[in-house]
């Protein structure tokens, strides 16, 4: 049996796509209601998104153009304990989210680094993306190994980038950059995610 998580294959993808859909259907039922034409606005500004990532291995290069010109079939699906075929499609799926969310909320810092419009600044702050991108070891890069040992270096993992610069990956080296310190921290960030989300809670509730 294959699960949604192979085809769907990102989360934060897919919940942004049911947000769309449950906003076409809202949009659909108040012009229904006011026998108006539907406008559909479905804009950046009406989303917060939190995607929290799961850890990935750090960066050294494990292959290079020399050694894999010389693979064959066999080599492409298992060297050296890795599987390359899969790391690259992992690798270049993750990439691509990237690049769509980028886009979606303008928040790719060398583009925007010297922009004064205070929209498109604030649609930076409404996409934040907490990941360990240099995890190293076996166990802690592993997704099935749930000792008491691995959960407790795991929760010290965690514990470290709440205190750590926000990051956004460079869509020129695929790689995650730590910003400026003023930025604040993922704590910090975390935070103001949670204080937004409670004043539109209010306000949805006093309606």
């Amino acid at each position: 049996m294959i699960d949604g998580g192979v085809a769907a294959n990102n989360p934060t993808l897919t919940a942004i796509l049911h947000e769309k859909k449950a906003m076409i259907i809202r949009s659909q039922l108040e012009t229904q209601k006011k026998n108006k034409e539907a406008k559909l606005k479905m804009t950046p500004k009406k989303m917060l998104v939190l995607s929290l990532g799961t850890g990935s291995f750090k960066k050294i290069g494990k292959y290079n153009a020399d050694d894999t010109a010389k693979w064959g079939s066999l080599g492409w699906v298992c060297k050296n304990k890795t599987t390359p075929i899969i790391d690259i499609f992992s690798d270049a799926n993750a990439d691509m989210v990237d690049i769509h969310l980028a886009t979606m909320f303008q928040y790719d810092h060398d583009l925007h680094k010297n922009d004064d419009d205070k929209k498109a600044n604030r649609r930076k702050k409404d996409y934040l993306r907490i990941q360990a991108a240099d995890l190293s070891g076996d166990e802690l890069c592993s997704v099935d190994i749930a000792t008491e040992e691995n959960l407790g270096n795991l929760e010290i993992v965690g514990e470290k980038l709440l205190d750590e610069t926000v990051s956004r990956v460079n869509l020129k080296t695929g790689r995650f950059e730590k910003l400026p310190a003023e930025k604040g921290t993922n704590r910090e960030a975390l935070i103001k995610f949670a204080k937004r989300l409670s004043m539109e809670r209010k306000l949805r509730l006093s309606d």
